[in-house]
């Protein structure tokens, strides 16, 4: 993992050195929870696995163009899908926590590009049960143990009218584990409520999987 976090990590210290000192019409300093649906589509299946996925984080700019973001997440899944060969019972439960290192620069007066590596290691237990209905038999997987994982992203965020006005955030991205690159799209839409409070929606999609997230959160700004 360690080969590609180096090379982003020194694209994201060139970035932050080349920011122009300019009217910033963001504020990247807040405290945010966050709440994902996850539908996860299994072959073999027509319906899907559900998931569910908590995060609270805290960002601080620590200096102009350069963000710290520490995070902890909780994801539950328990579900159960069914056809005319069997059944698939999935059961998951996991903790996320991190670190992460992104920049950011003006493009506008109304726009930033924003590029982001961030590193955590998960605790997982999970539980897989596959049976067959035409006494195949069962296959049965019991796994509980941690593992690193790094998230590359790089995006862009702007507001539509005038500052504080509906923000729109398209990214791309990569999380990286020990087994497996998954590719991934986010876009998202924010807004302020009332003052310094902020909530939004959002939609995540894996590029080369079936998986989709749909989220929504608040960041209260400081």
């Amino acid at each position: 993992m360690r080969p590609l976090i180096k090379p982003v990590a020194a694209v994201l210290g060139c970035l932050a050195a080349t920011t122009v000192a300019a009217a910033e019409p963001f504020n990247y300093n807040y405290l945010g929870l966050t709440y994902d649906y996850q539908r996860i589509g299994i072959e073999g299946f027509s319906e899907e696995i559900e998931g569910h996925r908590v995060t609270a984080i805290y960002s601080e700019e620590l200096r102009q163009g350069l963000i710290y973001q520490a995070f902890g997440t909780s994801e539950f899944t328990d579900d159960e899908l069914l056809n005319s060969q069997g059944s698939y019972f999935y059961e998951r439960d996991a903790i996320d926590v991190g670190v992460s290192l992104g920049t950011h620069f003006p493009i506008t007066a109304k726009a930033d590009a924003v590029g982001t590596a961030k590193v955590g290691y998960s605790f997982y237990d999970t539980y897989t049960r596959l049976k067959f209905d035409d006494d195949i038999g069962t296959v049965v997987v019991d796994e509980k143990g941690s593992e690193p994982f790094a998230d590359l992203s790089v995006g862009v965020r702007w507001f539509l009218d005038d500052y504080n006005s509906i923000d729109i955030q398209p990214l791309l991205g990569v999380v990286v584990t020990e087994d497996e690159n998954d590719a991934y799209f986010r876009g998202r839409i924010s807004s302020r409520l009332v003052g310094t409070l902020e909530a939004y929606i959002d939609m995540t999609t894996y590029l080369d999987s079936d998986y989709r997230a749909f989220g929504t959160g608040m960041f209260l700004y400081y």
